[in-house]
């Protein structure tokens, strides 16, 4: 199991006179690009077709703020 705090206690460690500084990658994680995601995202919402306000704002899908 991947431990996010042990990468972070780990780039902590270092002197106050920075003599002893840890230097390099502590935890690799692998995901998505933003640009990936973001491009999937565009493409969802696509193919769902052309929005229509007025059904959005009648529709049964709202709230009201207080």
């Amino acid at each position: 199991v991947e431990d996010p705090s042990y990468a972070f206690a780990l780039s902590r460690l270092s002197t106050q006179d920075l003599r002893y500084t840890p230097v390099g990658v502590f935890r690799s994680v692998q995901r998505p690009t933003y640009d990936t995601e973001m491009a999937a995202q565009l493409t969802t919402a696509q193919a769902r077709g052309e929005a229509n306000l007025q059904k959005l704002i009648l529709g049964n899908d709202t709230w009201t703020v207080a």
